[in-house]
């Protein structure tokens, strides 16, 4: 992205989400990352047609927690999956002294921690803390008082 920029800045000017071509070929005006990414890419960005009319607006909190089968102290809100591929949000609760583990094969999983505190890898955690889990990593999430984790879980594309 970076190259892209300094390669698209002399011949126009980024401002405000927008990139200002001076002159040439190609729209004068343009979305900024939309004019980076296809100047990287040599073509141009095509978005697929929208899967739904309008935002998906959750109420967590009418969601069930589940207990989980395999972690004494923890429970689960899928709170939703999307897409062929899995890309899916959902909460976890820890009971103060509980521990929950996170990673996939396959997938990137960015998590949140909307109240508590911890210890992970060997570091304290707290409300606000956050931790993106690489495909095949796995972290090791340990609460010393209740807490509440998001969790997205993104399905990493063009991989076996």
């Amino acid at each position: 992205m970076r190259e892209g920029y300094e390669a698209l800045a002399p011949l126009g000017e980024f401002k405000g989400g927008v990139y200002r071509r001076h002159s040439g070929a190609g729209p004068k005006n343009r979305d900024a990352f939309e004019a980076v990414w296809e100047h990287v890419s040599g073509r141009e960005l095509t978005y697929p047609p929208p899967r739904y009319d309008m935002p998906i607006l959750m109420n967590p909190q009418n969601f069930a927690w589940v207990p989980d089968r395999d972690a004494a102290g923890v429970s689960r809100k899928l709170l939703g999956s999307f897409t062929e591929r899995g890309t899916r949000i959902e909460l976890r609760r820890l009971a103060a002294d509980a521990a929950s583990s996170f990673g996939e094969p396959r997938a990137r999983i960015l998590v949140f921690a909307l109240s508590g505190a911890g210890q992970s890898g060997g570091e304290a955690w707290e409300t606000h803390s956050a931790w993106q889990i690489e495909p095949g990593e796995t972290a090791h999430i340990a609460a010393s008082a209740p807490a509440e984790l998001l969790a997205i879980v993104l399905p990493m594309l063009g991989r076996a």
